[in-house]
């Protein structure tokens, strides 16, 4: 790899880990600088949102206040490019923790998630994200201390059907999110297919 193409790695991989940790720390000015300025441009699809950047901006800004908190660690892993390398795929791992307490027991739900980003270079502003979107791989939910003698925390039971996020639809919908059941996900290798085939054709197309 040239000097110059690790750079413009090493910027996209950066750009990536700021718009996550802005998202957890509620610098709203700067997660949304991380995108394209034109909001018709992006999308997010992840477990409780589907839209646009400013949509996205806008439900982040109402689930902190309504105390909803999500904390991610994120590991920007590859970048593939286009031949004029101005536009690139990111692959990404991570997990995003959600805290809550259900019948007097307080939980940490854990949601361990592959990441794929599109960036792009744009004239005057550089790199920035045009979209996001998770592959769920799984989920645990842990009290977050012991439980004393022979005491049993509350049986949790999930409607959802899907093993790779079964726990995480549990907590938003506690919460009063609705979590689609068809997002892309390891227990279901065709929605994984279709998120992964969707990002290479937009790279490789001419737009």
């Amino acid at each position: 790899m040239q000097h110059q193409d690790l750079l413009t790695e090493l910027d996209i991989k950066s750009l990536l880990t700021r718009e996550r940790f802005y998202r957890d720390t509620f610098q709203w000015d700067k997660l949304r600088a991380s995108y394209a300025p034109d909001a018709a441009q992006t999308s997010i699809n992840i477990s409780w949102f589907s839209g646009d950047v400013n949509a996205f901006l806008e439900g982040s800004k109402h689930m902190a206040s309504s105390g909803t908190y999500s904390a991610h660690t994120f590991s920007p892993v590859e970048v593939q490019f286009n031949e004029s390398r101005t536009k690139g795929i990111a692959f990404s791992t991570g997990s995003v923790t959600i805290r809550l307490t259900y019948e007097e027991v307080e939980y940490d739900v854990v949601s361990w998630v592959r990441f794929v980003s599109k960036v792009q270079k744009l004239e005057n502003v550089g790199w920035r994200l045009l979209s996001l979107e998770a592959i769920y791989d799984r989920d645990s939910l842990v009290p977050t201390k012991p439980i004393a003698g022979s005491s049993q925390p509350p049986v949790i039971e999930t409607a959802s059907s899907r093993a790779s996020y079964k726990y995480l639809t549990w907590a938003l919908t506690l919460r009063g999110y609705n979590i689609a059941q068809d997002l892309p996900g390891t227990d279901d290798k065709k929605s994984m297919k279709k998120c992964l085939d969707a990002a290479n054709k937009w790279l490789t197309s001419g737009a």
